[in-house]
């Protein structure tokens, strides 16, 4: 399933290296959704009853978008400075209660 920039959900399948769009995830899967697992299940009124061989998950997939070499090092670079920020902000704070000394506290 994929949304698009309209917010609507389209769903794919490929099948030999061809994609093509089907109406559901029920279309797209078809009867693997229902497939009995050989082994797997459990017991409900004294009789075994298969689970399902497959689980679906959804979960959003971001898509990627790659970056120059340019850009990569600047955003390294940012990260690196903010990290560097943080690190400073909490010396700064450790030194300041240091320095109030345990009557600080009280």
């Amino acid at each position: 399933m994929v949304k698009n920039d309209a917010g609507e959900r389209l769903h794919f399948t490929v099948t030999d290296g061809q994609v093509t769009e089907c109406a559901g995830h029920e279309e797209g899967f078809g009867p693997m959704l229902l497939e009995p697992h050989l082994t797997r299940g459990f017991m409900h009124q004294g009789e075994f009853k298969r689970t399902h061989r497959y689980s679906m998950c959804f979960a959003p997939y971001e898509l990627y978008s790659t970056q120059s070499a340019d850009q990569l090092r600047e955003s390294r670079q940012r990260k690196k400075a903010e990290r560097e920020a943080q690190l400073f902000t909490t010396w700064a704070e450790q030194i300041s209660q240091d320095d109030k000394g345990p009557e600080a506290g009280r």
